[in-house]
């Protein structure tokens, strides 16, 4: 029997999809996949209309009678995702009411990388270039940055040159040109920082 493939993924099966075909963990296909909902799911008609990237229950049904909609993709943030049951904690297009939203992506926006193997039953297979940055390194500067510095989400640790993720991405690409090492293209350079960002300050938080 032919396997099935789905028009339509769940969030977890998104997550696993783009691991699987550009080779990134599962926090950076986290953090991915929430900045494309930030930038694709704009609160407004014509924008929701355009994109065809997602779907979401309900949407944009509000828009026929409201103004003004909240505009909860862009201040999405992890702690609203439920991976496993693929939606979002948000206001209702109708009610404006939290609730849950049922969130699906497209498979066809996401390419057609291998099937991660919890859906299929195979083992995942790894597909494209081969790694060309060194992202531990890169990492363990990260925390030697904090450690010294603090963390810049603080105020009272900003300083010029120390004040966003934006900078932060400014010192690591000094160190890697004093080391005469490839600087990552912007788009996955802030995706990685930031997976990186969100694994090294829960560690903080849990006093690891």
């Amino acid at each position: 029997m032919t396997e099935y493939q789905p028009t339509w993924l769940r969030l977890i099966e998104a997550k696993a999809r783009i691991v699987s075909a550009h080779s990134m963990d599962e926090l950076g296909a986290e953090a991915w996949l929430i900045r494309a909902i930030q930038d694709q799911l704009r609160a407004d008609p014509e924008g929701y209309a355009a994109q065809t990237m997602f779907r979401v229950q309900g949407f944009p049904t509000q828009w026929r009678r409201r103004r003004f909609p909240r505009d909860w993709p862009a201040r999405l943030t992890p702690d609203r995702v439920d991976w496993q049951a693929s939606t979002i904690h948000g206001l209702h297009p109708v009610t404006l009411m939290e609730t849950d939203l049922f969130i699906e992506v497209s498979a066809a926006a996401l390419g057609t990388g291998q099937q991660p193997g919890a859906a299929s039953g195979r083992p995942v297979q790894r597909v494209g270039s081969p790694e060309l940055y060194d992202w531990d390194d890169i990492e363990q500067f990260i925390r030697r940055e904090i450690d010294k510095r603090g963390d810049f989400a603080k105020p009272e640790n900003r300083q010029k040159g120390w004040r966003s993720q934006n900078d932060l991405i400014e010192v690591i690409t000094d160190y890697l040109e004093r080391r005469n090492e490839s600087v990552p293209g912007p788009s996955r350079f802030k995706v990685k920082v930031a997976s990186i960002l969100i694994k090294v300050r829960n560690e903080l938080a849990a006093g690891h």
